[in-house]
C-alpha cells in the first residue's frame, strides 16, 4: 500500500490536512502552451468594433492584474457555443500573466476523455504528484466539484496562487442557487469552499472561473463577486434573467441574442458596456 503524503503548498513547508498533495516546486516547467495566445495584451479595439479572442481574454484578466489578486470570471453560453475553447486559452493567459501558478480544472463532462490538456488526477491523493509534473491539473471522475474547491481553498490559504476552473458548473450546485458544499451527505455543515473562493479567496490569490449554461441557477455570491461576465450566445429566459439582474445592460441584449458560435461580449459591474464583440474562431 502506498504511503499517504501530506499536502504542502509550493509556498510553504508547513503541511495542511489533506493527504496526497505535496509541492516540491516545479513552477514554470511542464506547462504546455496553447497556440493562439501568449498572454494578455492591452486591448487594441475601440467601441463598436470587433476584437480577437486574445483581446477579450486580456480585458477579462485586466481587473485581476491591476489589483494583483485572483480573478473571478463567469462564462455563460449555450452548449457548443465556444465556452470551453475560450477557457482553454484563458488558462494559458492566466499562467503567462502569473495570475495563478497552479490551475485546477474540474473536467467531468465526458466520462471517457478529458476536454482540457494537463496532468490528470482521478483522486485528490493524486493531485500532489500531478503538480510535480505540470502547472495544470485536470481533475477527472470521480473527483467531485466540492473536492476540487476544497483543494483550491487549501492551496490559496498556503499562499499558492491557484485558479479553479469548473467546466460543468451544475456539478458544483446542490440545487438552484445553492453550492454543493453547503452541507455534507450526513447533514453536517460542509467546508463551504465555493462560497469562500467567491467572497474571500481573491485577496489570497485564489481565482475562480465558472462555465455555465443556465445563469439562473448560480448562487448570488458567485454573481455578485464576479469581476467579469463573459457572455456567449444566449436567448430566452437566460438572457432575460441576466438583463433583469443588471449583468447585461438592456442596450446590449439584441447584440447578445444575435451572437454566432465563437463570439462573445464582456460585461462588468463598474463600467459601461464597451460595445465590443469579440470572436473566438474555434
Amino acid at each position: 500500500m502506498r504511503k499517504m503524503q501530506t499536502m504542502v503548498s509550493r509556498k510553504t513547508d508547513s503541511p495542511a490536512p489533506l493527504p496526497g498533495l505535496r509541492a516540491e516546486s516545479t513552477a514554470g516547467t511542464g506547462r504546455g502552451e496553447l497556440e493562439g495566445i501568449q498572454g494578455p495584451q492591452a486591448s487594441r479595439v475601440s467601441a463598436g468594433k470587433t476584437g480577437t479572442r486574445a483581446d477579450g481574454i486580456a480585458a477579462a484578466l485586466s481587473p485581476a492584474i491591476a489589483s494583483a489578486e485572483g480573478c473571478r470570471i463567469l462564462v455563460y453560453g449555450r452548449t457548443r457555443w465556444g465556452k470551453s475553447a475560450f477557457a482553454r486559452h484563458l488558462v494559458t493567459a492566466v499562467l503567462n500573466s502569473r495570475v495563478a501558478e497552479t490551475v485546477l480544472i474540474h473536467d467531468v463532462k465526458y466520462p471517457d476523455h478529458a476536454q482540457f490538456t494537463g496532468e490528470e488526477a482521478t483522486a485528490i491523493t493524486q493531485i500532489g504528484e500531478a503538480m510535480q509534473a505540470g502547472s495544470v491539473v485536470v481533475l477527472r471522475p470521480p473527483v467531485s466539484a466540492m473536492e476540487a474547491a476544497h483543494v483550491a481553498k487549501l492551496l490559496a490559504e498556503y499562499r499558492e496562487p491557484t485558479l479553479l476552473l469548473v467546466d460543468e458548473t451544475r456539478r458544483a450546485l446542490g440545487g438552484s442557487q445553492i453550492w454543493c458544499d453547503g452541507k455534507n451527505p450526513d447533514g453536517t455543515q460542509g467546508p463551504r469552499s465555493f462560497e469562500w473562493l467567491c467572497l474571500e479567496g481573491g485577496g489570497l490569490g485564489a481565482s475562480l472561473v465558472l462555465l455555465v449554461q443556465r445563469p439562473r441557477q448560480l448562487p448570488g455570491d458567485a454573481v455578485d463577486s464576479a469581476q467579469v461576465h463573459v457572455v456567449f450566445g444566449l436567448g430566452g429566459r437566460s438572457l432575460a434573467y441576466l438583463v433583469a439582474a443588471g449583468t447585461v445592460p438592456p442596450e446590449a441584449a439584441a447584440t447578445v441574442r444575435a451572437l454566432k458560435p465563437g463570439a462573445f461580449c464582456l460585461f462588468t459591474d463598474d463600467e459601461e458596456w464597451s460595445g465590443i464583440t469579440y470572436y473566438s474562431p474555434e
